[in-house]
C-alpha cells in the first residue's frame, strides 16, 4: 500500500509543536508528522493550523491568505487554503498549473469570466477562487521555486509507487479540515474515488462553521476514527459528529480531559498547570499510531503499548476521575456550559452524554477500554455482561487478578451481580 498522509494542525498549532512545552511529550499531530519515516511532500505533509502565525505561508502551493492571528483563531481563516495546498501537493501539481477543478470552482471561474480549459499563468484564477485583490504571477519557467523543486522530487519518487490511499489526521479545526479535505477531493476529477482514511481528535469547527462540507462525509471516506474530549466545557468548543456514508467503517470513542488533553497536554487544568494527567494523551497517541500503520503509514518512535499497558493507563484515569471532573469548571473562552453540545451531521444538536455514539460508560472509561478488557478477560466479561454462568473458583481467580492489577476497575466490577453455576 502506497499511502500519502496529511497532518492538519489545530487552531494556533503548527509543525513545530512537537517541541511545545505545553505538551508532555509533544503535541500529537506535529509529533506524528516528525516521526513519519517517509519523504516529506512525497509521502506526507504537515499543514499549520489557522491562527498559528503564518510561518508556513510562503511554502504553500497556493496563494497564501496571510490572515491575522485573530481572524485565524476566531473564524478559522486560512483552512480553505490549507485544503487547496494539501490537494496540490497530493496531486503533485502547483495549483495554478493544474487543469482539474472542482465543480464548485468551475462555477466560480465561469462566473468570473475565466476560462477553465486552459489554465493561464496569471493571477486570474487565484483572484477568482480566493478573492485576491492583486495579480499574482507564478511563471515557473522564469525561476525555479522551492515548490517546483518539490514537484520534480514528487514526480521522480512516486513514479513507481502511485498513491492508492490518503490518510488524513487532525486535531481541533485540523480535525474538521480533514472533513473539508475529503469532500474537496471527492469533487476532483480523477481523484473522487481515492480511498480516504480519517483520524480526527476532538474536531471543533468553531461558531458559525457547521456547514455541510464540514459535518458530512461521502463515500470516498472508507474509514473514520474520532476521539472526543469528555470533560471539555468551554462555550464555543462544541465538536461535530459527522454523518458518514453507508459502508464507511468507523470507530468513535471519548477520552477523559479537555480539548488539549487528548493531544498531549497533561496539566490538571488542561492548560499550563501541574502535569499529572498523562493517560489520555498516551492512549490517544497509541491509537493514532496503530491506525495509521494499519492504513499504510510508516512511523518511527511509536509507543507500541501492549494491551495490559493500555489497561494500566485507563486504571490511572479512573484513579484521577476527580481531577477530570474539576476540568468542568475551567474554560478557554471564559464561559462554561453544563454539558457539552455536539453538532450532528444531520444539522441537529445533541448533548454529549445523550448521543448514542458518545454515551458515557458506567463501568469503563470508554468504549476502547471496554474492548481491551473484554479481549483479555473474556470469560469474566461474558459472565458480567452476557449472563454466562461461572463457577465460584473461576470468578475468584479472575477477580483476584483484576484486584491486584486494576483496583479501581475492580471496585466497579464487583458491583455487578454474577450468575454462578
Amino acid at each position: 500500500m502506497a499511502a500519502f498522509t496529511i497532518f492538519f494542525c489545530g487552531t494556533g498549532s503548527n509543525s513545530y509543536d512537537f517541541a511545545n512545552t505545553n505538551y508532555h511529550q509533544g503535541e500529537l499531530i506535529s509529533t506524528l508528522a516528525k516521526n513519519h519515516a517517509g519523504h516529506e511532500f512525497v509521502d506526507w505533509i504537515i499543514v499549520d493550523g489557522p491562527g498559528s502565525g503564518n510561518i508556513q505561508e510562503a511554502e504553500k502551493w497556493v496563494p497564501a491568505g496571510n490572515y491575522s492571528g485573530i481572524r485565524g483563531t476566531l473564524q478559522g481563516k486560512g483552512w480553505e487554503e490549507n485544503v487547496k495546498h494539501a490537494i496540490a501537493v497530493l496531486i503533485g501539481t502547483n495549483y495554478e498549473e493544474r487543469k482539474a477543478h472542482t465543480r464548485a470552482e468551475t462555477k466560480i471561474l465561469r462566473a468570473a469570466g475565466v476560462g477553465v480549459d486552459t489554465v493561464e499563468r496569471t493571477g486570474k484564477i487565484e483572484r477568482a477562487l480566493l478573492g485576491a485583490t492583486k495579480t499574482v504571477n507564478f511563471d515557473l519557467h522564469a525561476r525555479i521555486s522551492p515548490q517546483a523543486l518539490q514537484q520534480r522530487k514528487i514526480q521522480i519518487m512516486r513514479k513507481n509507487k502511485p498513491i492508492d490511499c490518503v490518510n488524513v489526521v487532525g486535531w481541533s479545526r485540523g480535525g474538521v479540515t480533514c472533513h473539508m479535505f475529503a469532500n474537496a477531493l471527492a469533487e476532483m476529477e480523477g481523484w473522487s474515488n481515492m480511498p480516504v482514511n480519517i483520524f480526527a481528535c476532538d474536531p471543533v469547527p468553531g461558531s458559525g462553521n457547521f456547514d455541510t462540507r464540514r459535518i458530512t462525509l461521502g463515500r470516498n471516506v472508507k474509514r473514520y476514527v474520532a476521539i472526543y474530549a469528555a470533560d471539555e466545557r468551554s462555550r464555543g468548543f462544541s465538536p461535530v459528529l459527522p454523518s458518514l456514508a453507508s459502508g464507511t467503517e468507523f470507530f468513535i470513542t471519548t477520552m477523559p480531559g479537555r480539548h488539549a488533553t487528548l493531544v498531549g497536554n497533561a496539566s490538571q487544568d488542561g492548560g499550563k498547570g501541574v502535569n499529572t494527567l498523562f493517560g489520555p494523551g498516551k492512549v490517544t497517541r497509541d491509537l493514532a499510531e496503530s491506525f495509521l500503520q494499519v492504513w499504510g503509514a510508516k512511523l518511527n518512535n511509536t509507543l507500541k503499548l501492549g494491551e495490559f499497558q493500555i489497561l494500566a493507563s485507563y486504571e490511572g484515569m479512573l484513579a484521577q476521575s476527580e481531577d477530570y471532573q474539576a476540568m468542568h469548571d475551567v474554560s478557554y473562552t471564559g464561559f462554561t456550559q453544563s454539558d457539552r453540545a455536539v453538532g450532528v451531521g444531520d444539522g441537529t444538536w445533541r448533548t454529549f452524554g445523550t448521543s448514542a455514539t458518545l454515551s458515557r460508560e458506567a463501568i469503563f472509561v470508554n468504549l476502547h477500554h471496554r474492548w481491551v478488557f473484554e479481549k483479555n478477560f473474556s470469560v469474566l466479561y461474558a459472565a458480567l455482561f452476557r449472563n454466562q454462568k461461572l463457577t465460584v473458583k473461576q470468578v475468584e481467580l479472575e477477580f483476584k487478578r483484576i484486584a491486584f492489577q486494576y483496583p479501581n476497575l475492580h471496585r466497579r466490577l464487583k458491583k455487578i451481580p454474577i450468575q454462578l453455576q
